[in-house]
């Protein structure tokens, strides 16, 4: 599926109905059933809020013409470098420290690649999310 401004839409819309329909089940849920509300029933008030926030700047990066396009974040020898690069190039400086560390803890060799997967699933979302972040910013920076 192609980063087109009506798939981008399309997505901001979808993902944003999702997590009101689920927010609004959950407590409708816990309403039905008699329980009380915990911390984490309101916890999930302000990840709705921070989504449908994303949702607005998808919209208006999109209306911009900012999103549904390829992202360039520079040049190297006269070539643009991709974001995927860039990224590429940063995993691959830290990730040695923190595989050394793995390897060097008391467990099985099946444990250490569980380990390790769970951490690079946690950089790839971190990088992820630093790199959404610094798009919206150049987005709203230039409004």
């Amino acid at each position: 599926m192609g980063d087109t401004p009506g798939t981008l839409y399309a997505l901001a819309v979808a993902f944003s109905l999702l997590a009101v329909t689920a927010t609004v089940l959950r407590f409708y849920a816990r309403n039905i059933k008699k329980v009380g509300f915990s911390w984490d029933d309101y916890a999930v008030i302000p990840a709705l809020v921070f989504t449908i926030a994303t949702a607005i700047s998808m919209v208006i990066g999109t209306a911009k013409g900012d999103l549904g396009r390829h992202t360039q974040i520079g040049e190297q020898d006269g070539w643009p470098i991709p974001i995927i690069t860039h990224r590429t190039k940063v995993f691959q400086q830290v990730s040695p420290a923190f595989a050394s560390t793995i390897w060097a803890l008391q467990m099985s060799v099946r444990r250490k690649l569980a380990v390790c997967g769970i951490f690079l699933l946690g950089a790839l979302t971190v990088a992820s999310g630093v790199a959404k972040i610094a798009i919206y910013y150049n987005i709203l920076h230039r409004m």
